[in-house]
């Protein structure tokens, strides 16, 4: 049994493929929730892998211990989600293994796809996003994590339009696809590809009769439990973007057709006033 941090660190140094979760009781609601998505942990636990479910104590040790000059830019970032996307990059670089979302639940043995001294970072079902950090594998002390990390205090001070940007630039994915594209050749970081470890998206349907999960890996079910407002939004956008590119379109040809016959209308009564002018001339 586990009884300090220390023993934890040696723990999951002394273990090559354990499976990294993050877990932040961050309300009244959080024990419920996280029972609710063992479903999904339980289908890696039944593939025969070790979980460790990292905890906010836990989380606070490991940067307090082991990342100590990182400790004021950690405890900096404004929302939680933030520091739990934080704490994904420095568990890769001290432990490696695999970091997997509480959402995304395993079908296939993930382990006879990686090369275990490769990195490999899962690929997005959404076309503007190249990469995700919902799942992820490492070798321990690999430098390319160092630089996502060392770009953390850069990026946390840009001004953001809303949460939602916030979150997906300064932490989440859009950091991590930044870095990617910037090393991906120097440090050959391998994918894993979207139709095989990603193939739902916010445009997709979570249906499982519309896929077959025969050669898939993993799928990712999105619960968004991070998501405020200003996310839900965007993902109703995307999720209707066909819908509401119609409206839009219908919209502006019906305006344009309206502001045009009023244009002509205004010309012929224009036109008619000037007429009965020269005539009264």
């Amino acid at each position: 049994m586990v009884r300090s941090f220390d023993d934890l660190d040696k723990y999951i140094l002394s273990n090559t493929k354990i499976i990294h979760q993050i877990w932040f009781d961050l309300s009244k609601n959080s024990k419920k929730i996280f029972a609710n998505l063992q479903k999904y942990t339980n289908t890696w636990i039944d593939m025969g892998y070790t979980i460790h479910t990292w905890n906010e104590s836990e989380c606070t040790l490991l940067v307090k211990k082991k990342f100590k000059w990182f400790w004021e830019t950690y405890k900096s970032f404004p929302y939680d989600i933030q520091r739990i996307d934080v704490i994904r990059y420095l568990i890769m670089y001290r432990y490696g293994g695999l970091y997997v979302d509480t959402d995304l639940a395993c079908y296939k043995d993930i382990f006879q796809y990686i090369n275990p001294s490769k990195i490999y970072i899962v690929e997005s079902s959404i076309p503007i996003r190249t990469v995700s950090n919902l799942l992820m594998y490492s070798p321990s002390k690999h430098p390319f994590w160092m630089k996502v990390i060392s770009e953390l205090p850069r990026v946390r001070n840009i001004l953001y339009l809303s949460r939602h940007f916030e979150i997906m630039n300064a932490t989440g994915p859009g950091l991590l696809d930044t870095v990617y594209h910037k090393y991906r050749l120097l440090y050959g970081i391998h994918l894993f590809p979207s139709e095989l470890f990603n193939p739902i998206g916010i445009t997709n349907s979570c249906d499982l009769n519309y896929i077959d999960t025969h050669d898939i890996y993993t799928i990712h079910y999105g619960t968004g439990l991070w998501e405020n407002m200003d996310s839900k939004l965007i993902v109703f956008l995307c999720r209707n973007y066909i819908l509401i590119s119609t409206l839009t379109i219908i919209i502006i040809l019906a305006g344009s057709r309206y502001l045009y016959r009023n244009f002509k209308e205004r010309r012929k009564i224009r036109n008619g006033s000037e007429n009965l002018g020269t005539q009264n001339l």
